[in-house]
């Protein structure tokens, strides 16, 4: 938080007033305390003044030193201001958005409602018995009275924003039994008969039940819409006298480059101490130590009050004991019985994952680490061999010469064929010809009772049977041809469903340890610039500062309106979260120039003293500033971090108008969207 007033007041210059070179030195306690590096407490730099007042005698530098120390202790209690406010602002939004997160969930809801329940019932508890020691009666019959000053009573004690809050309807303090009532008693149905009226009267206090159980946890999510609702207006008037002081700077330097003018240092603590307390002052007559010691004093005054309301009105999370009570008593009880359920049942369990491991092994191995194997071996072996898959090469060549010797017997012996005759016959039969024994055939089935006792009828048969045969082989055998063609696409799809579940399956226990081992280390997965998350919440801040300026395009002109004191409150309230996140996850150049937007804390007036005193010892000005761009670029490679906050800067200029800045994030996302993975984020 402190950068961003560092930053925001660094510009401020404080002159040392010049001595003439005839005159020697006075006031050295007063330069030495203007020339320190860091200011005593205020209250002690203010007493030093008091005092140098009533013993040294005023004279032109007396009263320059003053003017210079009152002005530094002025930048310092602005700074402070600031960082006051904006803490503050900071916190309240944190805070409501946890309550956010509470409410948008009846999971959430309900946790949080087990978690506050024992402070709950202690709260009612008291209630009743200080009610009862008032009235003079004893709880019971208290209890017995079913009068509405004491269900209202112990509505308002379960649930504290209930009397502060009066818009919650006439069901919240109704009792059970009158929400039991009122579903009975329902007006005569309109539809003739009983099973009718049975119905509706059943489904009236079904929905009565269900709004009875239903009404703990719409109150408890009420209570978080009240208190959440509460922080962002806190967090609005923090941003609103932050954005109105912020917006100030120029009167503050205005004030201080005008010595001879006191007033307006004083008019301008004026405005800081009406900001910061709420008390109206007037400046006339008032010098600007006076103003000072009120404002150091109002500040925590200011802190103590704010922190006294978020307590008083139970605006903060609760406490870590509160929040973690479930866990400490539950976990230890569920732990017990879930360990002394696996040792009873350990002998089951054992069996369980025995069986599992065998499932796993024949699986990998059957399905996965075998057909793998035979891939490599098609591949390695790339088609060749003629080993058939389905029928071999053998058995078909054995049947054709078995078709061929029966085709030859049966022509020589029926037809007299002489040698060259068997040898056309033999080369008809390669090609599938069987003509003449289908001629044969033809003549034997004329008279089939003679041919088949005394004839050929049964040997030409038994060739055609052959002959089927021979179809058949070569039909598998081109079948055979085609499947050894296409062994690795088959090989493939055989072990794809294997592979895909082992993919989803390992993908799945990938996530699930990886999950397992970031929550453990606290991780976020990618730890570049901070991680995911981090840099998700900083393209949601970046989305959240072009929403703040575009809301009031609507109200005017957007160059010419100038940014209201709520909204630059808002922006600032993100810009210092942009800022965290930049020094902390964002890298630097150890060559770069530090004394720009610096870590640690920067004095104001030193800062400017060490340029002074540095372009003093050149001998040549323009030199001195060449070099020093020089240096700013002479390193390798891009500044992220540099580049970033200077674009951080440039947003929390007050000077700048709604356009301005909205072109200053244009930039922001073109050059930082594909750095910080903003574009991968928004899809």
């Amino acid at each position: 938080m402190a950068n961003f007033s560092q930053h925001h007041v660094k510009g401020l210059q404080i002159r040392l007033p010049t001595l003439p070179q005839s005159e020697p030195p006075k006031n050295e306690a007063l330069r030495a305390l203007l020339l320190t590096k860091t200011l005593p407490p205020v209250e002690d730099v203010l007493l030093l003044l008091s005092d140098s007042a009533k013993s040294i005698e005023s004279d032109r530098e007396h009263d320059a030193l003053v003017y210079a120390i009152t002005a530094r202790l002025a930048i310092n209690v602005y700074a402070d201001a600031l960082d006051t406010l904006l803490r503050e602002a900071s916190e309240a939004e944190t805070e409501a958005e946890w309550w956010a997160n509470v409410e948008r969930s009846r999971a959430n809801v309900a946790w949080y409602l087990l978690q506050t329940l024992p402070k709950r019932i202690y709260d009612a508890a008291l209630a009743v018995l200080h009610v009862a020691r008032t009235q003079n009666v004893t709880v019971t019959s208290l209890l017995s009275s079913q009068s509405f000053r004491l269900r209202n009573l112990l509505a308002t004690s379960l649930f504290p924003h209930l009397d502060r809050q009066h818009t919650l309807s006439a069901l919240s303090l109704k009792s059970p039994s009158a929400i039991l009532a009122a579903a009975r008693a329902s007006s005569p149905p309109d539809i003739p008969g009983i099973i009718t009226s049975f119905l509706t009267k059943v489904s009236k206090a079904i929905r009565a039940a269900y709004n009875l159980l239903a009404l703990p946890f719409e109150l408890v999510q009420q209570e978080c819409y009240y208190k959440r609702r509460h922080l962002q207006r806190i967090r609005n008037e923090r941003a609103y006298t932050l954005g109105y002081l912020a917006q100030q700077r120029n009167r503050l330097e205005y004030a201080i480059n005008n010595s001879e003018s006191p007033q307006e240092l004083s008019n301008f603590l004026v405005i800081v101490i009406e900001s910061v307390s709420g008390d109206q002052r007037r400046a006339e007559g008032l010098p600007p130590s006076s103003l000072l010691n009120d404002l150091v004093k109002s500040l925590p005054i200011h802190k103590h009050g704010h922190a006294s309301m978020l307590r008083s009105s139970s605006l903060l999370r609760p406490s870590v004991l509160t929040r973690t009570w479930p866990k400490v008593i539950l976990l230890p009880p569920l732990l017990f019985f879930a360990s002394r359920t696996i040792y009873n049942r350990r002998n089951s369990l054992h069996e369980i994952a025995q069986e599992i491991k065998e499932t796993t092994e024949g699986f990998v191995n059957g399905w996965v680490i075998d057909p793998v194997n035979d891939i490599l071996k098609t591949v390695r072996a790339g088609g060749e061999g003629d080993e058939g898959i389905i029928v071999r090469k053998e058995g078909v060549k054995a049947d054709l010469d078995s078709l061929e010797r029966m085709a030859v017997s049966l022509a020589e012996d029926k037809l007299g064929y002489t040698p060259a005759q068997v040898e056309v016959l033999k080369s008809k039969i390669s090609v599938g010809d069987l003509t003449p024994v289908l001629e044969i055939y033809e003549r034997d089935i004329r008279n089939p009772i003679k041919s088949a006792l005394f004839g050929t009828l049964v040997r030409s048969l038994f060739v055609q049977v052959q002959k089927t045969k021979v179809d058949v082989d070569q039909a598998l055998t081109g079948i055979d041809k085609l499947i050894k063609s296409q062994e690795l696409t088959f090989a493939f799809v055989g072990v794809a469903p294997a592979l895909a579940v082992v993919y989803v399956f390992g993908g799945y226990l990938g996530r699930f340890f990886t999950g397992s081992v970031l929550r453990l280390t606290g991780s976020t997965g990618d730890a570049r610039y901070g991680g995911r998350r981090k840099r998700e919440a900083v393209w949601l801040l970046v989305r959240r500062i072009e929403r703040l300026l575009m809301s009031q395009h609507s109200e005017g002109s957007l160059g010419s309106t100038p940014i209201p004191s709520l909204t630059h409150g808002l922006l600032l309230l993100s810009l210092s979260q942009l800022r965290e996140y930049a020094y902390s996850h964002l890298p630097a150049r150890s060559g770069f120039l530090r004394d720009k937007d610096s870590d640690g804390p920067v004095d104001t007036f030193e800062h400017n003293e060490t340029k002074n005193a540095n372009s003093r010892t050149s001998q040549n000005d323009g030199m001195a500033i060449a070099i020093e761009e020089m240096d700013l670029f002479n390193d390798n490679g891009p500044d992220l971090r540099e580049g970033f906050l200077e674009d951080i800067a440039s947003l929390e200029n007050p000077s700048l108008s709604k356009e301005e800045k909205l072109k200053v994030l244009e930039r922001m996302w073109r050059c930082w969207g594909s750095a910080l993975g903003w574009h991968s984020l928004g899809q």
